[in-house]
């Protein structure tokens, strides 16, 4: 084989939408899962996971029909955003095989043209059979493949069914191509589908009767060009090779380095916090002339030992300001043990991202820090990233598990940074928690209030009331007798049913089931106290009824 071949792997990730949705919901991995579009105001579904599958959810079938044939399916919009990154992340863990690496987010694919590199894991198939390792782990489902051509290594991994192995494992199978003399013949019984041609060439070749690949063969280009088009000519020539095809590669980002070196080595606290404030106002002055924001920064030193120490230092938002990275590298000299001198120290910028250029001298004002996300910043760096949290609302009916705890930085990252940062997912459904089949009236009162301090668990009461719909007119806690002077209520939240839902008893540390429905009441007592009481279960379904204190208001 000549050392001029190309080498293309392909990885298929054909059940990543299913998978995303259970990874950002905690579900487990093998419920019924699909995933839908919005097509012409249709929902209508585009993926499913192996169990939809197998009780007859198919793809194109509309969601209306999904859930006669399975109601106990969970039903989710393509999350494009959590795609897009999910594979970028993938494809930046990726450049330890290759710094060519590509992702293909319309086919949920990552190739990697491992030209003049597959040598250093041991071959092209050896490194298709350890990127296979690696996802089998974390099981997720991949089909790779691996070929001479971009073309041909994409149909085999969408179409590698048709080539029979037998040492597959768990559908997901490691195909490996390496020369071009054999690659004509490996594509022949390949649909037509595997040209990634247009739906409406793909229909007129079946209604001409062309099915598969090898039969295109026989028929002339000019022909061809006549009849389809050229583009149908064009992918012929890129599956085999004949017609170069180029791809856009994911960019390898580098950071700004600037270093000094001390011609006398660097002792006491003074000494190094003055080399940590010329190596920042060195690397602002990089970043302002490259028009450059950093997120991540990187101070290292190095003794006449040869011992090096690196302090790192995160931001929430993307900055170049000069006084914010001094407030956030001030604390960084007394935590740096120079012992006989430091003889070399460097910083690097990385996490980088384009920024607006700034004239400083028509507006000193510009860059004052002054802001929360500074203040979190600087907390951020003196106590460390999971010391300083911040409050995320969670997309939940039941109000315990309304909101969660997220380290305060990566609550400010942009959306496109994560792959669960789905708009829609984080939003606070605020009047979705009234069921629509309630029968009392709620107009005496917002049910989006929420009590400013809640209680996790909820406290047992003993209630005196009137059933089945009303309010309590005593209560007692404490060893202590509530009167009520007025209550408005109730607002109905039901129980997730698609999910297991505990609760657990403050007397105990049993944890019991908690399927039931539950009215919220806001009760004002005679003495001022502003409570927020539920009654758990129904009397019509023949539950038991629980009352129980959940919050109170300001």
């Amino acid at each position: 084989m000549s050392s001029s071949t190309n080498k293309f792997i392909y990885m298929w990730f054909y059940d990543l939408p299913p998978w995303l949705a259970c990874q950002q919901q905690g579900w487990a991995p093998d419920i019924a899962v699909a995933i839908y579009r919005i097509i012409n105001t249709r929902q209508v579904i585009c993926h499913a996971s192996a169990s939809a599958k197998k009780a007859g959810i198919m793809i194109h079938m509309s969601v209306a029909d999904a859930q006669a044939i399975l109601p106990i399916c969970h039903f989710r919009e393509y999350d494009d955003i959590a795609v897009k990154n999910w594979l970028s992340r993938v494809g930046e863990w990726a450049w330890r095989y290759t710094p060519i690496v590509g992702i293909d987010s319309d086919s949920l694919g990552i190739w990697l043209n491992v030209t003049g590199a597959s040598h250093l894991g041991g071959g092209i198939k050896a490194v298709c059979n350890r990127l296979h390792t690696e996802f089998n782990q974390i099981k997720v489902s991949v089909q790779i493949a691996a070929a001479p051509t971009y073309g041909a290594a994409w149909a085999f991994a969408h179409f590698s069914e048709l080539l029979k192995q037998p040492n597959s494992q768990q559908n997901r199978l490691v195909i490996a191509c390496d020369e071009r003399s054999v690659l004509r013949q490996k594509i022949q019984p390949l649909p037509i589908a595997a040209l990634r041609i247009s739906t409406d060439i793909e229909a007129g070749l079946r209604q001409a009767g062309l099915q598969q690949i090898y039969q295109l063969w026989a028929i002339s280009a000019i022909s061809l060009t006549t009849r389809f088009g050229s583009e149908l000519v064009q992918r012929l020539g890129q599956i085999i090779g004949d017609v170069n095809e180029l791809q856009n590669p994911l960019i390898v980002p580098t950071p700004l380095i600037v270093s000094k070196n001390y011609l006398t080595p660097l002792l006491g606290v003074e000494a190094i916090q003055q080399m940590i404030a010329d190596l920042v106002r060195l690397i602002c002055i990089q970043l302002a002339q490259r028009y450059l924001l950093t997120r991540h920064l990187v101070i290292a030193v190095q003794r006449t030992d040869s011992t090096i120490i690196r302090r790192t230092i995160s931001l929430s938002r993307p900055s170049r300001s000069e006084s914010l990275l001094h407030r956030l590298t001030a604390h960084l000299a007394a935590n740096i043990d120079a012992e006989f001198g430091i003889e070399h120290s460097w910083i690097e910028a990385k996490k980088l991202s384009a920024g607006l250029p700034v004239n400083q001298a028509f507006d000193s004002d510009l860059y004052k820090d002054d802001s929360k996300e500074t203040l979190i910043d600087y907390l951020t760096a003196r106590l460390g990233p999971n010391k300083v949290c911040q409050l995320r609302p969670s997309d939940s009916w039941q109000p315990e598990s309304a909101q969660k705890l997220q380290p305060a930085q990566q609550t400010m990252q942009p959306a496109s940074s994560s792959i669960s940062n789905n708009q829609s997912y984080w939003q606070l459904q605020k009047g979705a928690n009234i069921l629509d089949n309630t029968e009392y009236n709620t107009s005496l009162v917002s049910f989006s209030a929420r009590p400013l301090s809640l209680l996790t668990p909820a406290i047992p009461l003993h209630v005196i009331a009137l059933l089945p719909d009303h309010p309590p007119s005593m209560i007692r806690w404490r060893k202590q007798n509530w009167h009520i002077y007025q209550a408005t209520g109730p607002e109905r939240i039901g129980p997730s049913w698609w999910q297991h839902i505990t609760q657990t008893s403050p007397y105990s540390n049993k944890r019991k089931n908690s399927n039931k429905t539950r009215d919220y009441y806001w009760l004002e007592t005679r003495s001022g106290e502003r409570l927020w009481v539920y009654r758990e279960g129904l009397t019509e379904r023949g539950e038991n009824v629980e009352w129980f204190l959940h919050g109170f208001f300001a």
